[in-house]
């Protein structure tokens, strides 16, 4: 995100590893003075003593937007652990179809594409109401979501049909 090509995504991320910086050590400084004072000059011409403290603002809260990380955090917990059961490389690329029932998280989805992309590995990756499962595919329930995955994309099948025939001679 830092070494992006895109400049407004590298804006946004140095925003937020400020803020959470920023954030970090107005929360320290009662356990650390003299520390978190020291550093903080260094990012700023105030003192640390007077700035303000962290508060909760009600005008930050979105709960459609809480609503839709939650749901693409499940959607890449799911896609991780779908790669787990068939001892599959993370770094492997593989199809991915969702399959949405919401047509908000279907938005939200679409619009945050490039997250589900990263965490899931998935190449090609289609978001859509009306998707239709391969006829050999490995299937997995998420929020507001089925996730199928091609299973000639996911096994050998030469190496499973190795692995199984070994397991029954023994």
């Amino acid at each position: 995100m830092l070494n992006s090509d895109n400049v407004a995504e590298r804006v946004k991320t140095r925003f937020v590893i400020l803020c959470t910086y920023d954030q970090s050590l107005r929360l320290l400084h009662p356990i650390m003075p003299f520390v978190t004072q020291g550093i903080f000059e260094q990012i700023t011409e105030s003192t640390i003593g007077t700035a303000s403290s962290s508060e909760v603002r009600a005008d930050f809260e979105n709960a459609a937007a809480a609503a839709g990380v939650e749901a693409l955090k499940d959607l890449s917990c799911v896609g991780r652990n779908a790669r787990s059961e068939v001892n599959m490389a993370p770094s492997k690329p593989i199809t991915q179809m969702e399959k949405t029932t919401d047509p908000t998280l279907e938005t939200f989805v679409a619009d945050n594409v490039d997250y589900i992309e990263r965490f899931t590995t998935s190449e090609p990756l289609e978001i859509a109401s009306n998707t239709t499962a391969p006829v050999l595919s490995m299937s997995a329930v998420s929020t507001g979501a089925v996730i199928y995955r091609p299973l000639p994309d996911l096994l050998n099948f030469e190496e499973e049909l190795e692995r199984l025939s070994k397991e029954l001679a023994k």
